[in-house]
């Protein structure tokens, strides 16, 4: 998509993925907000780490990424709800099926967010990644969620019902 459908924080990604060949030991971005031309930006993702796959949320400025690392692994083919969330600059947290809750407090500030990818990386205004996973449920909203709405969301509830007045796009 041209466009960021957020800007800035306080925002919340959610996602399904499901791994086509389990612990593949790539990386697959469910959702990125990036700059023009460059891979600043927020993303959401299921990475290899360590010789499992976590779920990672990710602020990048200046070339610089600031990761939270999950601690609960997706090393399985089976759906799995990633959220991740940016409340600051310093702020960023992700969830795996709502546990393995990890954070990260480097303080970064991407520029100005011009397009929003699903299910691939914008390197510098290119698309790319690995494309062995199926995503579903795949939302952004402008604000954050509560533990009970993470909650909700990693037990299947549609994004629709979560915070509609802030759901900034839903793609099922």
């Amino acid at each position: 998509r041209a466009d960021a459908v957020v800007q800035t924080w306080p925002l919340t990604m959610h996602g399904r993925i499901r791994l086509t060949s389990g612990n593949d030991g790539l990386s697959h971005c469910i959702l990125g907000l990036f700059e023009a031309s460059s891979t600043n930006g927020f993303r959401l993702e299921v990475v290899n780490s360590a010789g499992n796959m976590i779920a990672r949320s990710v602020s990048r400025a200046g070339g610089t990424a600031a990761t939270a690392n999950g601690t609960t692994f997706a090393n399985d083919s089976n759906w799995h709800s990633v959220v991740g969330e940016v409340t600051a600059a310093n702020a960023r947290q992700v969830w795996l099926d709502n546990g393995g809750n990890a954070s990260n407090s480097t303080s970064l500030t991407p520029s100005t967010l011009t397009k929003t990818s699903i299910g691939a990386y914008n390197n510098g205004g290119t698309i790319s990644g690995n494309i062995a996973h199926e995503l579903a449920d795949v939302a952004v909203w402008s604000g954050t969620l509560t533990a009970d709405e993470r909650a909700a969301l990693a037990s299947g509830v549609s994004p629709l019902l979560i915070r509609p007045d802030i759901l900034e796009i839903y793609l099922p």
